[in-house]
């Protein structure tokens, strides 16, 4: 698709606008060729414009026209669509046409996160014998971090690409590969496009908006520290206001310096300056241009540079609220699904603490649901990339897709009790019964018929843990330990590199690790 780059600029103070000076009539950057379009909801198509010029968007016998604003803004809304592999144009017409070509109907989600989530199909091992060629597979991503939310990525590719040989495939987000191609696997047979927004290192508060941190108490004094930047909030304006006063006592004082030969204050004070690898960056630069994309849901992979983030599940919680509200045009947030990994096992960067949050993350992220990952190889970057974006497909298939036999996860804490010196555990998803065993790679787990379960401590009211004895009987787990009289709490495999073999269901899937008693 042949594109004119659009003029835009990034205001100093405020967030980046386009200029108003945009002649030529464009869509979004994420609108090209060979894309994917969502089914069964409202579908935005937006873009810029000449002010006051008149946009028509023609598309699967749907033809719709709107006005730019006077920054040159345009926003359509397509009614919804019906899936389809079928290739069809789309086309926005202006005072010239962008034509749009291979344009499927099907489900867009995105894939974000940190460095996991950022890795490509070709640097892990793959499935033995897999095809290579899957064209309703196709993946788009943009952008880097930024001081203030933008409208147009300074670079970004012109068209999607299509899962279409081994070169293309390799070059797709791995976990959202596997994801899309057991979707298709198990019989949805539905375009699947991959908006693929991750980026190494990140931590979970660069992807959240601005606003976002206002939503909840704990989260203050992060919203203070990004709205100091904007001087057109309350707390930005107050900092301002006083970082203007030091600077004016500063200039006198440096003026009179100046006439008396002498060097001047120190040190100069500065206007605030936004932290883009702080706070926001990421929502800014990678998620904020592809607002209002219509979307199915979002997968996430991230974590590991949060290993002592004590609010890491309220920050999800708010993160997936405004994602939800700003990538929906009819209010139906709350139903775009948010699915994300409790994480392997690797030294400091997967801690106990992090897991336990993305536990907790469940009770607070309404629609949503875990992938563990527990059991794949001891490394940061775990090789397994393909049950990571399987496990995350099985939460779509039962929730999204109506597949209610297929089983979403393995064993999830539910509650305990106490009976004397013992501790009863029950557990969600337990379908095929409780069973120990190790994974190795990509193969399927090697179940055992062993009660014992390794990893497991309990503790009294002094809150001090002990190794337990765990076995399991019927659908539940039993622990105690000989020097803990009343025990009050479980834990399992609360350490960052737990040993195997491991907690499962009866169909291969692991327990998450949980405690019951944070520290």
């Amino acid at each position: 698709m042949m594109r004119k780059l659009s003029l835009w600029c990034l205001l100093l103070l405020t967030p980046a606008v386009w200029s108003a000076e945009a002649a030529a009539v464009q869509p979004a950057d994420v609108f090209g060729d060979q894309m994917v379009l969502q089914r069964d909801k409202p579908a935005p198509v937006w873009g810029t414009a000449e002010p006051g010029e008149k946009v028509t968007v023609t598309f699967a016998g749907q033809k719709k026209t709107a006005t730019a604003d006077t920054d040159g803004k345009w926003q359509i809304v397509l009614d919804p669509l019906t899936a389809s592999a079928k290739p069809q144009t789309l086309t926005v017409t202006g005072k010239h046409t962008v034509t749009i070509e291979d344009v499927l109907v099907g489900d867009i989600w995105i894939f974000s996160g940190q460095s996991n989530m950022g890795r490509n199909v070709g640097r892990h091992p793959t499935p033995a014998g897999m095809k290579w060629n899957h064209p309703l597979i196709r993946y788009w991503g943009a952008g880097k971090d930024e001081p203030y939310p933008i409208e147009k990525f300074a670079s970004a590719p012109e068209s999607w690409t299509v899962c279409q040989d081994e070169e293309t495939t390799s070059g797709c987000c791995a976990v959202g590969f596997y994801f899309a191609r057991h979707i298709q696997q198990q019989g949805i047979d539905v375009p699947q496009g991959i908006l693929w927004q991750a980026w190494a290192g990140s931590i979970i508060q660069e992807w959240i908006p601005r606003h976002g941190f206002r939503l909840e108490p704990e989260l203050k004094e992060l919203a203070d520290r990004v709205d100091a930047y904007y001087p057109n909030t309350p707390h930005g304006r107050a900092v301002w206001k006083e970082r203007l006063a030091e600077i004016e006592r500063w200039l006198a004082e440096a003026e009179k310096a100046m006439a008396e030969n002498k060097p001047f204050p120190y040190p100069q004070p500065l206007m605030p300056e936004p932290g883009s690898r702080d706070l926001c960056g990421f929502y800014n630069g990678k998620i904020h241009p592809i607002v209002p994309m219509a979307i199915k849901g979002v997968v996430w992979y991230q974590g590991e540079s949060d290993f002592r983030n004590r609010l890491w599940d309220i920050e999800l919680k708010v993160m997936a609220k405004t994602w939800r509200d700003l990538l929906s045009v009819t209010g139906d947030g709350d139903e775009i699904p948010f699915y994300w990994m409790q994480l392997q096992r690797s030294g400091d960067y997967c801690s106990p603490l992090v897991r336990q949050e993305q536990f907790d993350a469940l009770k607070l992220v309404p629609n949503s649901g875990m992938a563990v990952l527990l059991d794949f190889d001891v490394n940061v970057h775990p090789a397994n990339k393909v049950d990571a974006g399987i496990r995350a497909a099985l939460w779509a298939l039962n929730r999204d897709y109506g597949k209610k036999d297929v089983v979403p996860s393995g064993p999830l804490y539910k509650s305990h009790r106490v009976e004397g010196n013992k501790v009863i555990v029950e557990f969600d998803y337990i379908n095929g019964g409780l069973r120990t065993g190790e994974k190795d790679m990509l193969n399927a787990p090697k179940l055992t018929d062993s009660k014992e379960v390794p990893n497991v401590e309990v503790a009294g009211e002094d809150r001090r843990w002990h190794k337990a004895v765990a076995k399991i009987e019927g659908d539940k787990l039993v622990a105690w330990s000989d020097t803990v009289d009343k025990p009050m709490h479980v834990r399992y495999c609360y350490t960052n590199i737990p040993p195997p073999p491991f907690l499962y269901n009866g169909i291969g899937l692991p327990a998450a690790m949980f405690t019951t008693l944070q520290d």
